[in-house]
Formats: C-alpha cells, sequence, structure tokens
C-alpha cells in the first residue's frame, strides 16, 4: 500500500467521466484525492463485490465486461443480479464481439 501510495502521489488524477464504483466501499467517488486514497485502500481491504455489483445496477448499468482471461467476474455478477449481461474480452475478437453487442 506504502509504495502504491509513493507512485500515486507523482501522478495527476482526474474527476472520472463515468462514475466509477469503488470495491473499498461500493459507492462512487468523483474527488481526485480522495479516489488516491482509495486506490491505496484496495491494497489491504476487503473487496465488496456483491455490494459494488448492487451499487451498479441500482442506477441503471445492465452490461458488464469482464477483461482478461477467464469468466469468474460474471460467473459471480450473473449470480448477484441475473438480468445483467456479461460479456468477456480476453482476445481481439472477443473485443470485437463485445463491441458489438453495447453498440446494438
Amino acid at each position: 500500500g506504502e509504495k502504491l501510495e509513493q507512485a500515486l502521489a507523482e501522478l495527476t488524477v482526474n474527476s472520472p467521466v463515468i462514475p466509477v464504483v469503488h470495491n473499498v466501499h461500493a459507492q462512487t467517488e468523483s474527488d481526485p484525492a480522495k479516489i488516491k486514497a482509495l486506490l491505496t485502500e484496495q491494497i489491504y481491504s476487503a473487496v465488496k463485490w456483491v455490494s459494488c455489483v448492487e451499487a451498479m445496477t441500482e442506477v441503471g448499468v445492465e452490461c458488464t465486461l469482464e477483461c482478461g482471461p477467464g469468466k469468474v467476474l460474471s460467473g459471480l455478477n450473473k449470480r448477484i443480479q441475473k438480468s445483467l449481461t456479461c460479456l468477456n474480452v480476453d482476445s481481439p475478437s472477443t473485443l470485437d464481439a463485445a463491441l458489438a453487442a453495447v453498440s446494438q
């Protein structure tokens, strides 16, 4: 956490254009200083994934993208909120398919 905090101190973080739910407290944050603190805190805090998915669906999120190999988060998301569309991106072809799906 300390190393990440030092690295973040050297970076400029802007307020997000799209709300981001932070896994430390399952809420959004727009203050750049608080975002840096939350990024550091997530290193040693429990992930509140169920609460994060619930928070996202409460504001209208209907589709999630899981980037990288595997489908663990997509599986969890579907168990938490069956109505979610969960897309996986792990290659150029799956990226193309996900982009096509969300552009409809």
